[in-house]
């Protein structure tokens, strides 16, 4: 934007079509199926996975930046393992198989590069939800223990006595509770 305002596109990156999954088992739509497809298969070619150890809030330069912010990554998992699992059947192989290994960059760049406070907390629930859709991963069971223990110290950091979230906004509290609730 002209004020370098770069929330618009971090959030174009965080992909809550769940309605088009809901859409083509209700409809069975193949348009909505293909829809799927394009979409998250352009996303997945044109935004790779930036190294392990790039800065989580903000990895480096190009593509990576607007496309593997850390909070989006833990928003995008808490939708993508679902539906990759109810989806695979209907998708040609190919596109599950990049389905599947960008879910799996996703889940070691989570355990990775965390950031803190309410952003840690989706971060943790997108590692987990993989993990749960997706237990075959090779590093499930690492990546789960430690997004529990880091969700349980959390607890203690980021919630005051009265159960409000450390950052004293409404909707920072909102946020922290529903993802710990789901």
């Amino acid at each position: 934007t002209y004020n370098h305002y770069a929330e618009w596109p971090w959030q174009l990156n965080r992909h809550d079509i769940g309605q088009v999954v809901n859409y083509y088992f209700i409809t069975k739509d193949k348009e909505a199926l293909d829809f799927y497809a394009d979409y998250f298969g352009s996303w997945i070619r044109q935004a790779i996975a930036p190294p392990i150890g790039a800065p989580g809030a903000n990895p480096g330069p190009g593509v990576e930046r607007w496309t593997w912010r850390s909070i989006e990554a833990g928003l995008r998992m808490q939708g993508w393992p679902g539906h990759a699992y109810y989806m695979a059947k209907y998708l040609d192989d190919a596109f599950v198989v990049d389905m599947f290994t960008s879910i799996y960059e996703h889940g070691v760049n989570l355990y990775h590069n965390h950031t803190t406070f309410n952003w840690l907390i989706m971060e943790m629930h997108g590692l987990i939800n993989v993990c749960m859709n997706m237990p075959f991963l090779k590093d499930a069971e690492k990546w789960y223990e430690a997004a529990i223990r880091i969700l349980i110290e959390q607890l203690d950091v980021q919630l005051y006595a009265d159960g409000f979230q450390c950052e004293l906004t409404t909707n920072y509290h909102f946020v922290v509770d529903l993802n710990y609730m789901h």
